[in-house]
């Protein structure tokens, strides 16, 4: 476990790019909120929720944190099963695996045999930076404006199941979600970044998918796993490879502001034998356990296994300006190992876990 520094200046962990020089940004505080959250609905009605929220560094300044919900269909007078689960795990900015930035994952699961009882799982992290630049880092004097060029960084997937072949997915939704925020104190917050990607089922047991902001519909990539895994009817995933979404806002050297990056996944509407899990930050991990549990047979580490291996076929390594590798030795290494999010500019590096 490690234990961060939370106060005084921290070097900025990737690059800047300025319009006539290159600089970086001083760190002063970091703070974070972590949280998992399932609702249990049986019937139309909400009948049980579960929460857990862990502030950084307020409830603990050693990491990594991880926050975890969990609800599960008991004593059923049918003998119908199903659980819903949300895992979320923030860990140091500052720390390395093999070279490789480790900081955050976030899992959602919901999987009900029960055709009245679903489960709505939602994980979500908030970082919080504050950050100032300063005349000896940038060369400019108080008061002058910098416009800074930024890259974010996203990986994840959705995975939807169901007994059936052609089942009907009409009530099912995957949603994805990235915000970065910037603000000046005394000022109202300005959205520097912000994307949503949304897969929807459909009769048929067919999917379509959305987005909005930083991504298009042509950057989520669904696929058909159907008859890849052994005793379930129908398997539909969608991949968001190695993205690359530029954002752009100015500074004012020595005014302090406060970056906030915000990730949500949310799924819901899963009964009847029906499935799902999103992940952010990958690769899946939970999915199979809950969904093994659930079905009292080994179709949850098959489901997994099938969608992790698609997502680390499809995943790319994003085309970055040289200038970032210059100035990110940190992140220069990663290779088709940058398989999470990541922040540039005054922000972060988030890499999650390589896949399977």
């Amino acid at each position: 476990m490690t234990r961060l520094g939370w106060a005084g200046p921290l070097a900025i962990l990737c690059g800047i790019v300025l319009p006539a020089a290159v600089s970086r940004a001083a760190i002063l505080e970091v703070k974070a909120v972590v949280s998992g959250k399932v609702l249990r609905v049986t019937g139309g009605f909400p009948v049980e929720e579960v929460v857990q929220e862990i502030h950084v560094p307020e409830d603990t300044a050693v990491l990594p944190v991880e926050a975890l919900a969990s609800i599960s269909l008991a004593n059923d007078p049918a003998g119908f099963r199903g659980q819903g689960l949300a895992r979320v795990r923030f860990d140091d900015p500052l720390l390395t695996v093999a070279g490789v930035p480790e900081e955050l994952n976030l899992e959602v699961v919901s999987y009900s045999t029960s055709p009245d009882t679903l489960f709505v799982s939602t994980g979500r992290i908030v970082e919080t930076r504050r950050v100032v630049f300063t005349p000896e880092e940038t060369g400019r004097p108080p008061g002058g404006v910098v416009s800074l060029n930024s890259q974010f960084f996203i990986r994840g997937a959705a995975v939807l199941w169901s007994a059936k072949t052609d089942a009907d997915l009409t009530d099912l939704e995957a949603l994805f979600t990235v915000m970065v925020r910037k603000t000046v104190p005394g000022q109202s917050p300005q959205t520097v970044l912000e994307a949503a990607g949304i897969v929807s089922g459909e009769l048929g047991g067919e999917i379509t998918v959305d987005a909005n902001g930083g991504l298009t519909p042509e950057s989520l990539l669904p696929s058909n796993l159907t008859g890849q895994v052994v005793d379930v009817g129908n398997v539909r995933a969608v991949v968001i490879p190695n993205l690359s979404l530029p954002y752009f806002y100015e500074a004012v050297v020595g005014e302090e502001f406060v970056l906030e990056a915000t990730f949500e996944i949310e799924l819901g509407g899963l009964t009847n034998r029906r499935g799902g899990s999103v992940v952010l930050g990958g690769p899946f991990a939970e999915l199979g356990p809950v969904v093994d549990d659930v079905a009292q047979k080994e179709i949850g580490f098959r489901i997994q296994t099938a969608a992790n291996d698609r997502m680390h076929e499809q995943s790319r390594l994003p085309s970055l300006p040289p200038v970032i590798y210059s100035l990110a030795p940190a992140c220069a290494p990663m290779g088709v190992e940058l398989v999470g999010l990541a922040l540039l500019a005054g922000m972060f590096c988030l890499v999650g876990r390589r896949g399977a």
